[in-house]
């Protein structure tokens, strides 16, 4: 479920930023989403690295 989580943050946070029009408020909203996209590929990268279990 957390991956859903994330998930959900990224597109909240996509969605807020098309909505904003102030500079300040983008870069933070910016920042943020960056954030959770590495976040994101840090746990892909990690499942993509872990041995499967049989």
């Amino acid at each position: 479920m957390p991956n859903r989580r994330l998930q959900d943050r990224i597109e909240a946070l996509v969605t807020k930023a098309l909505a904003t029009s102030a500079p300040d408020e983008i870069d933070k909203i910016l920042l943020e989403l960056r954030d959770a996209l590495l976040e994101h590929a840090s746990r892909l990268r990690d499942a993509a690295t872990r041995p499967k279990s049989a």
